[in-house]
């Protein structure tokens, strides 16, 4: 359980459990440093800091063309996560974009598994897609040599539903899809 510090300058147990304040009681924040506000006109409510000017507007790019379903964008929608559930990494999310993603090690995956398996490929262990027109994921064979769906190895494309069990490696993942037959960032 958490404590807070009173204005007596003794502590008492944290009611809710969760916070644990790291002011004591004659400290306060410095007034320079940056707050957290809301940035109003972005419709999701995004946070910057107050003293930060809004890199969308200066780079002239439109803040909503990803929720649009802009497929250009430098980091597209999320269509789905993989949730390392055993192994190194455990609790890590790798956010799945539309299109191929590349599960593995090295710098060029887009999905890495760069936790210290050793067992996962440095380049290109396996793959999934995620297929926009019908709407769903495939895990494809890539050049690793021990990657399993459901307990099954993976040696032809599999298409994947949600809660299905990836292993790559030694790292057991959990499939979560976004996007389904009942809605894609297409449908926006």
């Amino acid at each position: 359980m958490g404590r807070i510090l009173n204005e007596g300058g003794g502590d008492d147990a944290d009611p809710v459990g969760e916070t644990e304040h790291l002011f004591g009681p004659n400290d306060k924040p410095d007034a320079e440093a940056p707050t957290w506000k809301p940035t109003v006109a972005h419709p999701h409510g995004r946070r910057k800091w107050e003293s930060d000017e809004d890199p969308d507007s200066a780079s002239g790019e439109d803040p909503d063309a990803t929720i649009r379903g802009d497929p250009t964008r430098k980091h597209p929608q999320p269509v789905g996560w993989l949730v390392v559930v055993e192994g190194p990494g455990i609790g890590s999310v790798l956010t799945i974009r539309p299109g191929m993603n590349v599960i593995a090690r090295g710098p060029e995956a887009n999905l890495r598994l760069n936790f210290g398996d050793k067992r996962v490929s440095n380049k290109d262990h396996v793959r999934l897609e995620y297929d926009a027109k019908d709407r769903k994921f495939y895990l494809i064979p890539g050049t690793g040599d021990s990657a399993e769906h459901n307990g099954q190895k993976v040696r032809q494309p599999h298409e994947l539903s949600a809660g299905d069990t990836l292993i790559v490696g030694g790292t057991s993942l959990r499939f979560m899809p976004f996007c389904d037959t009942a809605f894609d960032w297409t449908d926006l």
